[in-house]
């Protein structure tokens, strides 16, 4: 077992090969603006747009393995991209960390902050298409109700908006150069934060009674890279191995990994919802089936 939880350098390469995607799809959007015909424009930006907000996402997905101390075995280094890929889906590191092992200490008790803010939006009508197209604004709009329940220290002007800088920065950027390029990337960072919002509120809420967290994942590993990028579907395993780095999840399930009752971590519950996602759009375990299946008919917010 002690396999599993081994650290490479393996999330420092997944970071750098997505940030080679980003930035070369942003060039191939600034190619396509300045130099090809309308009909090009309205075939290649959409799918360069998706293609990018899904590698933003991933990124921002690899601030997970941080918060666990699994990004990288030197806890410097941990933390430095800990830092880093939190400000790509405008996180404050620290905070997030936080409340994010409250998460995995106190599943579905009063001490799970992050279940509780999900619960609140739910409860606030944040479901059927909303949670898929709608998240951050809803998150935006009630912005206090969700600080207040976060409780994080108070940081000043300037620490509270440290996780914005970055995409500000980049929109006042890009908005510089071509104004179309700042309103392409504000489209790609809100499509990017709309669907990894709407997948962490899946993992938990939506749930049948009973049912602590959901899993779902890929027969492919390209679905794994795309829906489910680093690993993110192994979900139920996660919260009974959260030491067990991303890039080992996969064949800790493929190898059966379970649990005990005497396992360190094991706070996942009983019974959790475990879903093959074998393609994208057809069959009844496609992405789009699933979809459908959980988010679109929300019979509790709450396990």
């Amino acid at each position: 077992m002690r396999g599993y939880f081994q650290k490479t350098h393996r999330s420092v390469i997944a970071f750098c090969v997505d940030a080679v995607v980003i930035i070369s799809v942003y060039y191939l959007i600034t190619a396509v603006l300045w130099g090809t015909g309308l009909l090009s424009k309205l075939v290649v930006i959409p799918l360069a747009m998706a293609l990018a907000a899904n590698r933003w996402m991933a990124i921002g997905i690899l601030s997970h393995d941080a918060y666990h101390y699994t990004f990288h075995r030197n806890k410097k280094v941990n933390d430095f991209f800990g830092h880093l890929t939190a400000l790509f889906i405008m996180n404050d590191f620290k905070d997030a960390r936080r409340a994010h092992l409250a998460h995995h200490q106190h599943l579905f008790g009063e001490g799970d902050l992050d279940a509780r803010v999900a619960h609140e939006m739910v409860r606030l009508g944040l479901n059927n298409w909303k949670l898929w197209w709608i998240s951050p604004l809803y998150m935006l709009r009630h912005a206090k109700r969700i600080l207040a329940i976060y409780e994080n220290e108070p940081k000043g002007l300037w620490g509270s908006m440290r996780p914005y800088m970055m995409q500000v920065s980049l929109l006042l950027g890009l908005g510089a150069i071509d104004w179309r390029l700042g309103l392409i990337h504000f489209g790609i960072v809100y499509l990017a934060m709309a669907f990894h919002l709407a997948r962490s509120f899946l993992e938990h809420c939506h749930m049948p009674e009973g049912v602590k967290t959901r899993s779902y994942y890929g027969g492919h590993p390209l679905l794994n890279w795309t829906l489910y990028a680093h690993n993110i579907g192994y979900h139920d395993l996660h919260h009974n191995f959260p030491g067990i780095p991303w890039y080992n999840l996969a064949k800790a399930h493929k190898d059966g990994l379970k649990s005990t009752k005497s396992a360190r971590h094991h706070q996942s519950g009983a019974a959790h919802a475990d879903e093959t996602v074998e393609s994208l759009f057809i069959g009844g375990r496609s992405a789009r089936a699933i979809a459908r299946r959980f988010p679109f008919v929300p019979k509790s917010p709450a396990a």
